[in-house]
């Protein structure tokens, strides 16, 4: 991933995730998901994510332009 690219989880208006300068950021992250979350590059590719259950959104920021996607998950096992 660039490093221009960033990375936003949210669920229930809190932070769940943040990648941006090439790297995880917790400075923004919910106190409740820290040490708990990491962006995992190589399962972006396989699709073998392990997430809470609920709604999250994923926003993706890349040269200015974002992409806004809402998702709902059940717990992967």
């Amino acid at each position: 991933m660039n490093k221009d690219t960033e990375v936003e989880w949210v669920k229930s208006s809190k932070t769940v995730h943040v990648y941006q300068n090439g790297s995880d950021w917790s400075e923004d992250q919910d106190q409740s998901y820290r040490g708990r979350t990491e962006l995992r590059r190589n399962l972006l590719k396989t699709g073998d994510l392990k997430r809470d259950s609920g709604e999250y959104r994923c926003d993706v920021t890349r040269n200015g332009y974002v992409s806004v996607r809402n998702l709902s998950h059940p717990v992967a096992v």
